[in-house]
């Protein structure tokens, strides 16, 4: 067994998401996808999809990271340098352009669908329905009992005034037992929701386009007088496109040194928005992109908000008023626990400064202002709302969560703390560390 950092044998057992039946369902769809156009000619992709596939019904979502993908997939060496070897990544994009393209030319009605979300090489699955294709297909029911109308104000389910309103006519008393079971049996037999759609269930219920806030990060540059004084002493070194302007150890006045707020973001909030853009595309849910700066009180009152980035300064003023919120520490940023035994956590790093875990916040409430709904999504770093990005997009991380939570949670405000490990820049599989639903 191959050994090295980040890297550990692989634990079988089986995923709590998964019984044998929809197991059986997605191996015979990876069977159909793998035997299509799209995928019999390229050897390479089938070996990688189907180990994500495998390794994700036996519940080792571990496992399903580049180095590892690497090593087992690619036959890479187990200390093998994933900065400058993009073999995996190359191949993730590759699966998911042909996934799609399996997607679209498929004419077989499957019970699931397998896509890999960007930036993650954890599958997601959606759940469809059976289809009745023709009469001969459809069981035998038996013929409709046509219901009496009721009046506005009649309550169903309340048996004395059901009596009142009817009498004790056997006939239409069978009627009623038979919507009634017809109901029962909806209700039971309907395709449950995943958690997500519990979770973002009031925001894509919302008529209004949901509007996700980003946070902005201030970038430092040199003023024009500076590019243009190192320009004209090294003419001849200068290229003429983007380049680098190198002053060594000269001094540089402080008026030369620009501040610029509204520009810029970072790779791990613009990687968290594509997945939430991703997900809310799936759903054909409606959304707006701003800037922190950008969004107006107008609205927050018309529309459900979601606050983006480890520096959205909306972000750190909804979590003050909660149990988990962001504060600072001896001048740092910390997440901190409002109830005894007071908890406190912060980015880890190693000797070096490089981080090495860092923590998110997720918080679901509604505003008492306007009304809406407002989630509040970021971490302590740039790493933690990576995280929440991955955690907020993808039901598989919630399994653990859901044992701890309470049945109704879907209807209360909700707040969520999670960690991530931090491995050459890459994020592990999200872990939920505390929770909070009132």
């Amino acid at each position: 067994m191959p050994e090295g950092p980040d890297y550990h044998p692989v634990v079988q057992r089986p995923h709590p998401s998964f019984d044998a039946a929809q197991q059986q369902a997605v191996r015979r769809e990876l069977t159909r996808i793998l035997a299509s156009p799209s995928f019999r000619s390229t050897k390479r992709s089938q070996e990688c999809l189907r180990f994500i596939i495998e390794r994700t019904l036996e519940g080792a979502l571990d496992q399903l990271k580049e180095r590892c993908i690497g090593v087992e997939v690619l036959g890479r060496a187990t200390d093998y340098d994933t900065n400058t070897d993009a073999a995996v990544r190359i191949i993730a994009n590759d699966l998911r352009k042909r996934l799609a393209q399996y997607e679209t030319a498929a004419c077989e009605e499957s019970e699931v669908s397998i896509h890999l979300p960007p930036g993650s090489y954890v599958p997601e699955f959606h759940w469809h329905p059976p289809v009745i294709h023709n009469a001969e297909q459809a069981p035998e029911q038996p013929p409709p009992v046509l219901a009496p109308r009721l009046p506005s104000n009649a309550r169903i389910f309340r048996g004395i005034q059901l009596g009142r309103l009817l009498g004790n006519r056997t006939v239409i008393w069978s009627a009623a037992v038979a919507l009634l079971a017809v109901a029962v049996l909806a209700l039971v037999h309907g395709a449950p929701k995943s958690p997500l759609e519990l979770f973002w269930g009031p925001v894509l219920k919302s008529p209004s386009p949901a509007i996700i806030t980003i946070g902005q990060s201030t970038v430092y540059m040199l003023s024009q007088r500076m590019h243009e004084t190192y320009d004209a002493g090294n003419s001849e070194d200068v290229e003429s496109g983007p380049h680098v302007v190198n002053y060594g150890n000269a001094s540089i006045p402080g008026k030369d040194i620009v501040p610029v707020t509204d520009l810029y973001t970072t790779v791990n909030d613009a990687l968290a928005l594509g997945r939430l853009m991703e997900m809310f595309g799936r759903f054909g849910k409606p959304v707006k992109v701003r800037l922190g700066e950008q969004t107006s009180f107008s609205d927050m009152r018309d529309a459900p908000m979601i606050l983006l980035g480890f520096n959205n300064r909306s972000n750190q003023d909804v979590a003050r008023q909660f149990r988990f919120t962001f504060t600072r520490l001896h001048n740092l940023k910390v997440m901190t626990d409002k109830t005894p035994p007071g908890r406190v956590w912060s980015t880890e790093v190693d000797p070096g400064g490089h981080t090495v875990a860092d923590y998110g916040l997720i918080s679901r409430v509604v505003n008492a202002e306007t009304g809406q709904i407002v989630v509040q999504a970021g971490g302590l770093a740039t790493f933690g709302t990576r995280g929440v990005g991955e955690f907020l997009t993808n039901s598989q991380y919630w399994g653990r969560l859901l044992q701890d939570l309470p049945h109704d949670w879907p209807s209360r405000n909700i707040q969520i703390v999670i960690r991530v490990k931090v491995i050459h820049n890459a994020t592990s599989v999200p872990e939920v560390v505390s929770s909070h639903c009132w």
